[in-house]
């Protein structure tokens, strides 16, 4: 919460093929979410059996809470939201435990125009424990150390709104692992 800001927003605005045309976003209040903000929060994130944080705070708020996840040893999921918020990933990876992007994200992030097989890798190779990445209805990639997966999307034949369909993706695969599945095994619920 802020004083005189109000609540982030997002509108989307799609065409007669329910197609984005344009996305608005209000995110002002987003510069807030910095690293006092979140060691404000510490006690509360340390009860946490898993953290998921997206790409909307600040970089020195994710770096925090890399940093507190580490220090109680709990897992953290990192998410992607846009191409160029990608710039706010930290450079040492070594205590996220999966991140979860799409393609364009991805290839934003090494500036490359690869697959989503060959960027799975370099985010391995990055010291990513687990990534997944998206591609619309194209197959949806998973890389860990020792696998390269790739999983079938499920098209479904009456799309009103893809507005939202990568959130409840994210929301799919973290319910999956928080009922001790592994990621392999929550992947097909997003």
């Amino acid at each position: 919460r802020h004083p005189s800001l109000s609540t982030g927003s997002y509108t989307a605005v799609l065409d007669s093929n329910r197609e984005l045309v344009v996305g608005l976003a209000n995110m002002e209040i987003s510069k807030y979410m910095n690293r006092e903000w979140i060691k404000s929060h510490k006690d509360t994130i340390a009860l946490a059996k898993t953290v998921v944080i997206d790409m909307n705070v600040e970089k020195d708020a994710l770096d925090e809470t890399i940093k507190i996840t580490q220090t109680f040893n709990i897992p953290l999921v990192i998410v992607g939201v846009s191409a160029p918020k990608m710039e706010r990933l930290p450079s040492d990876f070594k205590n996220v435990t999966l991140g979860i992007f799409n393609l364009d994200e991805s290839q934003a992030y090494f500036k490359s125009k690869e697959s989503s097989q060959t960027l799975a890798q370099k985010w391995i190779t990055a010291g990513l424990s687990e990534v997944i990445i998206t591609a619309s209805t194209d197959d949806t990639i998973y890389a860990n150390e020792g696998n390269l997966l790739s999983f079938k999307v499920k098209k479904s034949k009456h799309v009103v709104d893809v507005t939202g369909a990568g959130d409840s993706f994210v929301a799919g695969v973290v319910y999956g692992l928080s009922n001790n599945l592994s990621t392999e095994e929550s992947i097909p619920y997003g």
